[in-house]
């Protein structure tokens, strides 16, 4: 099942760049490709988190801009 899940992950993390420049929902299918690799796996897990903190940074910086 844990290779199952890895797998799924990966091909959902492929189809989610190709979406990136083809019509569609690439970054939401990225993420979810992404956290189905991070539940298996601790060190997809942590950049998840790093990337969840620098994002909300990112906003937070662009909201007192404007």
């Amino acid at each position: 099942m844990r290779a199952l899940s890895i797998l799924a992950g990966a091909v959902l993390i492929a189809a989610g760049l190709f979406m990136l420049v083809a019509p569609g929902p690439g970054i939401l299918v990225l993420l979810v490709g992404c956290a189905l690799i991070a539940e298996e796996s601790q060190l997809m897990a942590r950049f998840l988190d790093g990337s969840e903190v620098g994002i909300r940074r990112l906003i937070s910086t662009l909201r007192k801009k404007v």
